[in-house]
């Protein structure tokens, strides 16, 4: 019984998520909203921690997402979610300024991070939750572009969407981002910095 139940189980979410779970197929569409998701870019200074939130993802609205499987690798276009660059809130309004004019929020309004692939540790019909699954992913900040690989913490999917979650440590420098400094100087943030991410990408009905 248990057995039968699970093969039910994963033929529901094979047939309501048939683009990320056909083999070798065309590219299939699905249009898909951000929702229940979180955005974390953490850093240190010489003398304190930050770390800036965002968790308005109000602009990400049917967002047409092509996913084209080959196995157990999954390749997808305009997964991208559009960050507003001044709804970062740092909860210290002098960081979060310093923050801001160091991302180039007024020239650069939005920061992006696109997913490219997935490489799936096992079929979504054997395992609808995945651990350490090795992604490529685009992150666009400050108008300069990088294509970094990641080990996602997790990937999820369910009856209504799919979700990432995971972190990548970057340098400012490789987005031609100058660490923001204070107070002549005598504060200077470090060049590594943390994105941690937790998005849901919830399939439009």
């Amino acid at each position: 019984l248990l057995h039968s139940i699970k093969m039910i189980k994963g033929l529901i979410i094979f047939c309501l998520l048939m683009g990320w779970t056909i083999k070798g197929q065309e590219p299939y569409h699905e249009k898909y909203v951000i929702e229940d998701s979180e955005i974390h870019i953490a850093g240190t200074s010489n003398v304190t921690d930050y770390n800036c939130n965002l968790d308005d993802f109000s602009n990400n609205k049917n967002i047409h997402v092509e996913t084209i499987r080959q196995g157990k690798l999954i390749e997808l276009n305009n997964a991208t979610i559009r960050l507003k660059a001044l709804g970062f809130d740092c909860k210290n309004k002098p960081i979060t300024k310093d923050f801001l004019e160091a991302i180039k929020s007024d020239e650069h309004p939005h920061v992006t991070i696109e997913f490219l692939e997935l490489h799936l540790n096992q079929y979504v019909e054997e395992s609808e939750i995945q651990k350490n699954v090795k992604a490529l992913i685009s992150i666009r900040m400050a108008g300069t572009t990088q294509k970094v690989n990641v080990y996602l913490e997790k990937v999820a999917f369910d009856m209504n969407g799919v979700r990432f979650k995971g972190n990548k440590t970057l340098t400012m420098s490789s987005f031609r981002i100058e660490p923001p400094t204070a107070l002549m100087g005598l504060v200077k943030a470090e060049d590594e910095v943390r994105i941690d991410f937790n998005v849901y990408f919830k399939l439009i009905q």
